[in-house]
Parts: structure tokens; C-alpha cells; sequence
């Protein structure tokens, strides 16, 4: 027999001058309060370039998600279905021009890590053996309704497709953005934000 979870689980009674449960138990998690950090971005520092994680003013992330393609068996009349190979999505990040992070700047030298136009070389951080690279640990990190960490989304593998910088006008009055398009290996759900 089925028993309706919210109408039996949750307290509705109206007494003692108090709210009901439901009014404020099932709050949500908002679509604004969210930070993303690449860990190990290629960033110039004074001692020349070097690898560290930075945390950008983010302003919007599509959704992360992968899709496993289905194998289809038929058999006289019928057909199964079962799981086959796993194909995540790309990611599109859209991030404020921040004068004091030198936003443009720090993603545009990582994306010459995969492609230099200057030079025309390709992967120039793998060494022969394949050591080193371009793809880094990107985490999407979910805040509480009182700003600290609950949850988070691991990008492993993460490095960029794409790199746009917003058009310049003159009759605009908003911020420059830059959007970068991804593609990572893996996304882990974790519940620990400090993992």
C-alpha cells in the first residue's frame, strides 16, 4: 500500500502560534550561490609561470551531465535494452572580466597550453613521455543558504575547447564576460566539499 510521503511525513498542524514544518524543511538548493576553482591552472606569478588553484567570479555553468548510449538486442519480436559506453558533456562556463583576478588573461594562457598561436605548437606542457599537460581538477562547489560549502561537482580532467571574449560596446552596461567551453573525463558527485 502506498503512503503519501510529504502529507503523512511532514507536520501541517496549525497551533501554538508555531509554522508548519513543510513552510520551511523542504528549502532548496538556490542556482546562484555556487564557486568554481581549476586546480593546477598554468598562472604567470612572479617567478615566471607556475601551477595553483584559482577561483573565478563565475556567472553562469551550463549543465554537467554525461548520457550512456544504449545497446539494443532484438529478439524475434521484442527488443532489450542495455547499458553501452558513457559520453559525458561538454560544459560551458561564462566568467566576469575581473581586473584584479586577470580573468581573460589566466584562461587565455591556459588554453595556449593545448594550442599556441604564436608558436603553432600543440600540448606544449606534455613532455615526450606524455608527462605533465593541459587537463586539470575543476571543482564546482555548492553553498548553504548561510554561504559555507555542502556539496560539490569534481570536473577530473577538465581542460578548454574554447575560449570568447564578450563583444565591446559602447551602448552596453554590463560587465565584459569571457565563455569558455570544456570537455572533461569524469564528473563525481561528492558530498564532502573539502575532498
Amino acid at each position: 500500500m502506498y503512503n503519501p510521503y510529504f502529507i503523512d511525513s511532514q507536520k501541517r498542524e496549525l497551533k501554538d502560534k508555531k509554522l508548519p514544518l513543510l513552510s520551511h524543511a523542504l528549502d532548496s538548493v538556490r542556482r546562484s550561490q555556487w564557486e568554481v576553482t581549476f586546480h593546477n591552472l598554468p598562472v604567470e606569478a612572479p617567478a615566471g609561470t607556475e601551477a595553483r588553484p584559482l577561483t573565478l567570479a563565475c556567472k553562469s555553468v551550463s549543465p554537467i551531465s554525461w548520457e550512456i548510449e544504449e545497446i539494443v538486442a532484438n529478439r524475434l519480436n521484442d527488443k532489450f535494452f542495455y547499458p553501452g559506453k558513457a559520453t559525458p558533456s561538454e560544459v560551458t562556463m561564462v566568467f566576469d572580466n575581473i581586473f584584479s583576478t586577470r580573468t581573460s588573461k589566466h584562461l587565455y594562457e591556459w588554453l595556449k597550453t593545448i594550442y599556441n598561436p604564436e608558436t603553432g605548437e600543440m600540448t606544449t606542457g606534455l613532455s615526450d613521455k606524455g608527462v605533465g599537460g593541459f587537463k586539470i581538477i575543476t571543482d564546482i562547489v555548492e553553498m548553504n543558504t548561510q554561504g559555507k560549502p555542502f556539496d560539490h561537482t569534481r570536473l577530473y580532467g577538465f581542460w578548454p575547447r574554447s575560449w570568447t571574449e564578450d563583444e565591446r560596446a559602447y551602448d552596453a552596461n554590463e560587465f565584459h564576460t569571457i565563455t569558455v567551453v570544456g570537455r572533461f573525463d569524469m564528473a563525481v558527485k561528492r558530498g564532502n566539499s573539502n575532498a
